[in-house]
């Protein structure tokens, strides 16, 4: 989902009948705010683009939403230095568009490629906030 996307009633209900359909929802390039709570109880993957953006206020963008039960997805990560931080701050993703960050695992930080068949639903997920 967009980060233009507006979170109202209708936007709402087709992403819980998306969701009910077995699709995972990701929010893109996110900036917390809370009236995004009802969106945050859907989405399996949350997206922060990462660059120009500082390590404090990326742990507390992270620190916002993991209560959702949320994967955190580093959008931009364009160098292994700034895998690894992304890594430290609690990433559980990253995505680059670097060729030779593309294809790597390190530090406990999977790549996100793009994917041709559906994600497998989360059924272990689940969201302990509000």
């Amino acid at each position: 989902i967009l980060e233009t996307v507006r979170c109202d009633d209708e936007t709402l209900r087709a992403c819980e009948a998306l969701v009910e359909k077995g699709y995972v929802l990701a929010l893109d390039d996110f900036i917390y705010e809370p009236a995004y709570d009802p969106l945050l109880r859907l989405a399996s993957i949350v997206k922060f683009d990462v660059l120009g953006r500082s390590g404090s206020e990326l742990r507390a963008q992270i620190e916002r939403v993991r209560p959702f039960g949320v994967r955190c997805l580093a959008e931009r990560v364009e160098t292994a230095a700034m895998r690894a931080e992304c890594a430290a701050l609690g990433f559980d993703l990253h995505s680059s568009s670097t060729r030779a960050l593309s294809g790597a695992i390190s530090a406990g930080v999977k790549t996100a490629g793009r994917c041709t068949q559906p994600l497998a639903r989360q059924s272990s997920r689940r969201s302990t906030a509000g």
